[in-house]
């Protein structure tokens, strides 16, 4: 079986081509672009690719998939992981154990969703979030106004808001001018 692993990083990766036969295996960098990953895959013509999950392993994924290509994608918080007693990590260590650790099949495997199903929960969390920047700036406007003697309650609490800080500005304004 032919493994083509890879340890991807934001500007270049390391592929490791793997013969799981042998044990032999040689290394490859090359810029980390779609279009680039796509002309190694189809060079190397391997059984199986193999990644690590990271924030680029959505489209690496449809990228593999498109080629009809066997991936896994690997979990790396697992105890064969951990490299407390390797004097070197590097990338090219991490692809190497990568596509030896696929080759006996001692991965422990993640799914990563197809592209729409990852765009639609990218932007539920997105909502959560902007939700919850809305209820830390009510809140906010809340605690200055009490500061202030003003309690703001019920619905619209936005306006009532503006229109106490107003008529706080005016008083103010009133006091540094007269």
């Amino acid at each position: 079986m032919r493994i083509l692993s890879l340890d991807l990083g934001k500007y270049k990766s390391v592929a490791c081509d793997y013969e799981a036969e042998t044990g032999g295996h040689r290394f490859t960098t090359i810029p980390t672009n779609p279009q680039t990953l796509h002309d190694l895959i189809v060079d190397r013509e391997p059984d199986r690719v193999v990644i690590e999950i990271c924030s680029m392993s959505g489209w690496v994924s449809d990228l593999v998939r498109a080629l009809g290509i066997e991936l896994q994608v690997a979990n790396p918080n697992d105890e064969r992981w951990q490299w407390r007693k390797v004097k070197t990590k590097n990338d090219r260590a991490d692809a190497l154990k990568l596509a030896q650790l696929s080759a006996l099949n001692q991965l422990r495997l993640v799914h990563v969703p197809q592209s729409e199903i990852r765009q639609w929960r990218a932007l539920i969390t997105y909502r959560q979030h902007l939700v919850q920047r809305r209820t830390k700036i009510k809140n906010h406007i809340r605690d200055l106004l009490l500061r202030e003697g003003q309690v703001a309650v019920g619905r619209k609490l936005l306006v009532r808001c503006w229109a106490m800080l107003r008529k706080q500005t005016e008083w103010r304004t009133e006091l540094s001018v007269g």
